[in-house]
């Protein structure tokens, strides 16, 4: 039975599928660099960094939803796809950067803490929203190009060189 929910819900979100793929897909890298982050930092696996990575695709997939929901609303308007995300880094950007500023500098409070754990909350807490910010403002948008392009039927370097040709 539930195979045959799981079917029905395919076929019918097919097209919503590849836009949770490309909304999904920048909040995984941003778990595999919070984590780099984190290693980096000379920490290892904890309550703590489990659980920041854990809420990293649920905090930050906030952030890429609404680039992505602002572009569709801009291409469903009829501007082609780079005035689209032109748009969208107008009309979205500081708002975006702006809340990640005042989310980051709460977080960033925390980790001022005597108590470590409290800390390191804190600091990665901040680490995954910046990281987030930067994930939905250049990873979501080249998602989106590069989706653009599969469905124009073209690679992004077939279009690169038809541009040069015609130059």
């Amino acid at each position: 039975c539930a195979l045959v929910v799981f079917g029905l819900t395919l076929c019918w979100g097919e097209r919503a599928l590849g836009v949770a793929l490309i909304t999904t897909f920048p909040i995984l890298i941003v778990v595999i660099w919070l984590y780099g982050m984190i290693a980096a930092a000379g920490y290892g696996l904890n309550m703590v960094t489990v659980a920041i990575a854990a809420m990293s695709p649920g905090v930050g997939i906030d952030y890429v939803i609404h680039v992505v929901v602002r572009y569709r609303e801009e291409r469903h308007g009829g501007p082609g796809h780079a005035d689209a995300l032109t748009a969208v880094g107008a009309a979205s950007g500081l708002a975006l950067v702006g809340s990640a500023v005042s989310d980051m500098t709460g977080f960033l409070i925390i980790s001022r803490s005597a108590m470590g754990f409290f800390a390191s909350f804190g600091l990665f807490s901040a680490m995954m929203i910046g990281l987030s910010l930067i994930a939905s403002m250049l990873l979501a948008p080249a998602a989106l190009t590069a989706a653009e392009a599969v469905r124009r039927g073209r690679t992004v370097r077939n279009e690169s060189a038809a541009r040069a040709n015609d130059e």
